[in-house]
């Protein structure tokens, strides 16, 4: 019986992780998508970290590790919504002071 639920713990576990990745994989390439319709065609969106609760949470706020005029630069990324119950999470991405983009991503 142990080795069953640990099968299945370790399993969910996996595919948690799998889910994780392609979330942060997905707002990676929507930003830089974001970015450059909204000018910022010099932003290249290098990494995006989230808490690993982030599937789980209804608001989640983590950073983002961009490249600006050949400099690496950390920005903030909030992210509105569950993103496995809501049909929509709207993600901003920026600095308070310069360069703040808004975008959905999910069935807009």
């Amino acid at each position: 019986m142990f080795k069953v639920l640990l099968k299945f713990w370790l399993g969910t576990a996996i595919l948690y992780l799998i889910g994780h990745f392609v979330l942060t994989s997905h707002l990676r390439t929507a930003a830089g998508d974001a970015f450059a319709a909204s000018n910022y065609g010099f932003v290249e969106v290098k990494r995006v970290s989230l808490p690993l609760d982030a599937l789980v949470r209804m608001r989640v706020e983590g950073h983002a590790t961009v490249i600006i005029d050949r400099r690496e630069v950390e920005i903030g990324v909030r992210l509105d919504g569950n993103p496995l119950l809501s049909p929509t999470v709207e993600v901003q991405m920026g600095m308070s002071n310069f360069m703040h983009v808004r975008f959905r991503i999910g069935r807009v």
